[in-house]
């Protein structure tokens, strides 16, 4: 996901996020959120298009006509669809892991190998692989 892209669905999610704080009563935006669907989508580029966000807006299709219980559970599926792009291990633009120190005087990195990293397992080897949202934490 590009940077740009990344911009527009944060734009998006938080549009989303305030709506659903609002109580679903559709005055976060000011023709609606269909008319913001709309709009955003028209102008979001490359975003509108990602799968993660088509599947998003889906779920608000007929937002209007819901019911308050019904608006919820649709923002909660597109929040959490939207969510799913930075946590899904997306190639980053800028690295998301520090960048590898070149001299033992710099900065350490949390493991800079086996020989130095302090492990409560009996090998390097054997050391848990970090959660999947441990991997790359969402940027706020």
């Amino acid at each position: 996901m590009t940077e740009t892209e990344r911009q527009q669905v944060t734009t998006l999610g938080k549009l989303l996020a305030a709506e659903r704080r609002d109580g679903c009563a559709d005055r976060v935006a000011t023709d609606g959120l269909m008319a913001f669907l709309q709009q955003w989508s028209a102008t979001a580029g490359s975003a509108a298009q990602l799968p993660a966000v088509r599947r998003a807006i889906g779920a608000l299709i007929g937002y209007d006509g819901m019911t308050l219980a019904e608006r919820d559970q649709a923002l909660e599926r597109a929040i959490t669809e939207l969510r799913s792009l930075f946590r899904s291990g997306m190639p980053a633009s800028p690295p998301e892991a520090p960048s590898p120190v070149s001299s033992p005087s710099e900065a350490p990195s949390p493991v800079s190998s086996p020989s130095e990293a302090p492990s409560p397992v009996s090998s390097p080897s054997e050391a848990p692989s970090p959660a999947p949202d441990q991997v790359h934490p969402p940027r706020r």
